[in-house]
């Protein structure tokens, strides 16, 4: 185009001035809200861009959930989080909020899912990647960043509302406590904690205003062990390594079927085969009948202590109500459970059935 073929347009705009309304001067004041924050980071050296030019964001790759039974007692299965993936979890429009210690108010949103192996939970998971609003959300935004420089991570917890639930007390990780177990779980928020999640392998990673390469890097930064060097995804395994007990892993080591509820070790058999437990090894007492689960030598010396896990609450364990009581303690790190070979009493100092 040239000079001769550019003829400029000319309009007439008239304007007139007038004193707002109560409701239209709040929806000024709404409307300018956010510029009035940019202008005031921006006076403050706390420019609400990057470098590159962009609004200041950070990008958050986090694992929100795995397989298996968390802190809370609450449990997912592997192949349901998969098909949760599978079916668009995240995908535009169905963004999941990105929310701080769970008050609910978007602070970001988490925009693509993977169903992944985690090398260091040595459990299949969903990992998350997500962008908050770091230019709106500063401090929060800082916040974070001052967790990855002191830590390397983020802690991150999800909200979830299961399509059903089961409630069971024999669940392979934690035999006698109760579990409830999320069937079809429907994911709404992943959000940033200031406190330890009920999940302690649920993490993440955050890169302020990253380029694809570092974005990418962040998810497989997350997913990999020490000694791992590459993203594990269900296309490329189909089985995930065996769940080694961690510290503070409490489980039941026996169960003590007090005879004043029981009348015969057949029946209590039978209540421990229906629940999960095991029942080939059984020593009776004077007060009852004790079916050991694990051997002592797997426990840390000294944790010992007795719960009730049928017919009173928990820490009642001595209360005449108490049908079923456990002896539990903390598992080492130990990969096998061997037999309770010579182990036929409590731990001295374990007060047995009356």
């Amino acid at each position: 185009m040239t000079e001769q073929d550019f003829e400029p347009f000319t309009y007439t705009v008239s304007a007139q001035v007038t004193e707002p309304t109560e409701d239209e001067y709040e929806e000024i004041i709404q409307a300018s809200r956010g510029f009035i924050m940019a202008s005031s980071q921006h006076q403050s050296g706390l420019k609400p861009f990057g470098p590159d030019g962009k609004p200041r964001m950070l990008v958050i790759s986090a694992w929100m959930a795995h397989e298996g039974r968390n802190l809370n007692g609450d449990a997912f299965v592997k192949e349901e989080l998969q098909d949760v993936v599978k079916n668009g979890l995240f995908s535009p429009p169905y963004a999941g909020m990105i929310d701080d210690d769970h008050d609910f108010t978007a602070r970001g949103y988490w925009y693509k899912t993977s169903f992944a192996f985690d090398q260091v939970a040595k459990r299949w998971g969903i990992l998350a990647t997500g962008a908050l609003w770091a230019w709106r959300y500063a401090d929060l935004a800082d916040r974070l960043l001052t967790d990855m420089g002191n830590r390397g991570l983020i802690d991150v917890s999800m909200s979830v509302i299961a399509g059903h639930t089961e409630v069971t007390l024999g669940y392979p990780e934690a035999r006698g406590e109760r579990t409830k177990v999320l069937h079809n779980p429907v994911f709404f928020t992943t959000s940033l904690l200031s406190v330890p999640p009920g999940d302690k392998f649920a993490r993440g990673k955050v890169a302020e205003n990253p380029g694809p390469e570092e974005v990418s890097n962040l998810s497989k930064e997350i997913a990999m062990a020490d000694t791992k060097t590459e993203l594990v995804t269900a296309a490329e395994t189909s089985f995930a390594e065996p769940i080694l007990p961690q510290p503070m892993d409490w489980q039941i080591q026996s169960l003590i079927f007090p005879k004043t509820h029981w009348e015969r070790a057949d029946m209590c058999a039978a209540w421990a085969n229906n629940h999960g437990f095991l029942s080939d090894d059984m020593t009776e007492t004077a007060g009852g009948f004790v079916f050991h689960q694990r051997s002592p030598d797997l426990f840390v010396s000294g944790s010992w202590k007795v719960t009730c896990v049928l017919g009173t609450d928990r820490d009642k364990p001595y209360d005449s109500m108490c049908r079923i009581k456990a002896v539990v303690g903390n598992r080492q790190a130990n990969p096998l459970d061997g037999p309770a070979e010579s182990y036929k009493g409590l731990e001295p100092g374990i007060k047995g059935p009356e």
